[in-house]
């Protein structure tokens, strides 16, 4: 695990001096109305390619190290089921990708779809690198319970975001507060949770 934090450190500082937008704007966008684009954050293909392996590894790792703490201390900390897990967040990633382009398409939100899609990389940007700095206080504190309480709330406000985000796309109406809801359980907390038991079950195989 101190190799992987190290490599991702490396990949990290590398993302930040060579385009610091992108770690700056992740953290802005939690406060930023969803149609708002961002003019100094577009990247590079190498550099975009990067963030996405940091984002996928350090939430694959955080997921890991929260469900071995939890339920796997009968067993090594390996590298395996981290394999697995980071297989398992790409294909989750993938299917929100599928889901977010079908709730666009299905409201007629194909303009936004650009800037939601912005936010969310801005989104979970914000959140790998909060990730990143508990996974290192929590491989160093001998009660892990602080950092996994932080790690459920860092999460709840990632939800809470798509929410609020959600719901500065048009005026309130009684349609949006039923549809904002199924939208965020839909498109977010359904695939995470599916990801959380997907590595549950690796974990405690």
């Amino acid at each position: 695990m101190t190799w992987t934090l190290v490599v991702l450190f490396v990949v990290g500082m590398i993302a930040l001096l060579v385009n610091r937008s992108q770690m700056t704007g992740g953290f802005v966008t939690f406060f930023a109305r969803v149609e708002r684009r961002y003019s100094d954050g577009v990247v590079g293909i190498g550099m975009g390619l990067m963030m996405h392996v940091f984002r996928l590894v350090v939430v694959s790792l955080a997921l890991y190290w929260s469900l071995w703490t939890l339920y796997g201390q009968g067993s090594s900390f390996s590298p395996l089921p981290l394999i697995w897990i980071i297989l398992a967040a790409a294909m989750m990633w993938l299917l929100h990708r599928i889901m977010l382009f079908w709730v666009c398409a299905t409201f007629s939100l194909r303009s936004e779809m650009q800037a939601y899609s912005n936010h969310y990389f801005g989104l979970w940007t914000a959140v790998s690198v909060v990730l990143f700095v508990l996974l290192i206080f929590g491989t160093y504190m001998e009660s892990p319970r602080p950092i996994l309480i932080a790690m459920v709330v860092v999460m709840g406000l990632y939800v809470l975001a798509v929410w609020m985000k959600a719901l500065t796309v048009a005026p309130l109406s009684m349609r949006r507060l039923v549809y904002v809801p199924l939208y965020v359980v839909t498109v977010d907390v359904v695939p995470l949770v599916a990801l959380f038991w997907i590595g549950k079950y690796i974990v405690t195989l």
